[in-house]
């Protein structure tokens, strides 16, 4: 299983979430004291794990797309702090919406490249 070290403050957080090789992490931008810790990450492994820093060693969430592809990253959005895109090898880029669903985003995977 894969492990991320996230660097904080001088101290080194190891987490275990991802069974492959961690392809992105991305911390979100919000300054609300609520949001702050939350970091996505992607793997191989297919998945996009959510982390908070602030209360667990262990994702929060777990989104996938009904897709073998590898996930090659994953970014919060610089305005609205509970969406969030993720792309994979295939080209397919979706958009996810925390506050509308947990399961699914919000816009189908839509193929952005040929």
């Amino acid at each position: 299983s894969s492990v991320v070290h996230i660097r904080g403050g001088g101290v080194l957080n190891e987490l275990k979430g991802h069974y492959g090789m961690v392809t992105s992490l991305d911390t979100n931008p919000s300054k609300s004291k609520l949001l702050q810790g939350l970091v996505l990450s992607s793997s191989v492994d297919w998945t996009t794990n959510l982390w908070n820093l602030n209360k667990s060693d262990r994702p929060l969430l777990s989104f996938n797309l009904e897709s073998y592809d590898y996930v090659c990253d994953a970014r919060w959005s610089p305005k609205n702090p509970a969406l969030f895109a993720t792309a994979n090898v295939a080209g397919e880029l979706a958009l996810w919406n925390l506050n509308v669903s947990y399961d699914s985003p919000v816009v189908p995977p839509i193929k952005v490249r040929q």
